[in-house]
């Protein structure tokens, strides 16, 4: 059976308990507007989805709009799991332990103010952790701060 992956936008206004038509009508757009917007065949402009994330209270959206959306979001934000608030404070804590168990090879790689040839390999994996750190900390910021599932955000590569 195949899945239907539902959209950023979708998922949003499910999560905020709306409709289509109450929350169209809430935003100001048209319906019209917001099947197409949900159904990925036109991406809202910033103004839209500003006043989805006022309506919804979902300041995750604006995140996941420009990861998904925009070429410099997609390539360069970090991937963020977004999990519940004391799943997430862990997470937070298990990313700033691996940070700090390569923090003196960040320190012994940058110390000369450049990243040799034989350092490349070191580099790519505090790099990686960096991100991993950044996605934790992000997680934690947009948590939902009351007993609620946190939204379910397919990542579209």
């Amino acid at each position: 059976m195949q899945k239907k992956c539902r959209s950023i936008y979708q998922v949003a206004r499910l999560y905020a308990g709306y409709t289509q038509e109450s929350s169209a009508e809430l935003i100001s757009v048209s319906v019209e507007s917001m099947r197409a917007y949900e159904r990925g065949a036109t991406v809202p402009p910033s103004a839209i989805v500003v006043r989805m994330i006022e309506v919804y209270s979902t300041p995750w959206l604006a995140y996941q709009h420009l990861k998904m959306s925009d070429p410099v979001g997609q390539r360069y934000l970090p991937d963020i799991d977004f999990r519940d608030l004391p799943t997430s404070v862990l997470q937070l804590q298990k990313e700033i332990a691996d940070t700090n168990s390569v923090s003196r090879e960040m320190i012994e790689i940058t110390c000369d103010g450049q990243v040799d040839k034989h350092e490349e390999n070191g580099w790519v994996k505090v790099h990686k952790e960096l991100r991993d750190l950044i996605g934790a900390a992000l997680a934690v910021i947009f948590a939902p701060l009351q007993k609620e599932k946190p939204p379910v955000l397919a990542h579209r590569r």
